[in-house]
């Protein structure tokens, strides 16, 4: 009986986790309180019917400055309520566009969209040196430019 028990609390134990490891995968570990989209045409798509310019944030799970961020904004109140204002597109360097190869290949790197696709190159980080302008370390300097934003220009 006992063996039993353990067995299927074993069994439910590795439901949940499961269960929470596949949520996690579709928010790409970036927020489950933000409607993260892994597909670029999905994501072109959805910003000409909401009239929203793409945040596209590239990274990789190798990263550490990746996983620094994401643990900035992850549960972060400013940046979950200011992504409302954009189609939210996480892709990996090797999926991303040779059009979004500006300024390097490091990572992590984001960038504005128009709802085409069409890098709004001077939506920068203020922050950031020169050669790594699309470059974020933490949640602030990435809502500071999400704040800079003017989505009607974007569009």
């Amino acid at each position: 009986m006992r063996s039993t028990l353990l067995v299927l609390l074993l069994t439910l134990l590795l439901c949940v986790v499961n269960v929470e490891s596949v949520a996690v995968e579709k928010q790409h570990g970036f927020s489950n309180e933000v409607n993260w989209l892994s597909d670029l045409q999905e994501a072109k798509s959805l910003s000409k019917q909401n009239g929203k310019p793409i945040l596209v944030l590239i990274s990789e799970t190798w990263c550490h400055a990746c996983v620094h961020l994401k643990r900035s904004i992850y549960d972060n109140q400013d940046f979950i309520r200011k992504s409302r204002d954009f189609v939210m597109l996480q892709i990996g360097n090797k999926a991303a566009p040779s059009a979004y190869d500006i300024g390097g290949e490091y990572v992590p790197r984001v960038f504005i969209t128009s709802p085409s696709g069409q890098v709004q190159e001077h939506v920068i980080n203020k922050n950031a040196r020169d050669e790594y302008k699309y470059y974020y370390k933490n949640a602030a300097e990435l809502i500071s430019t999400m704040e800079s934003v003017d989505i009607k220009e974007e569009l």
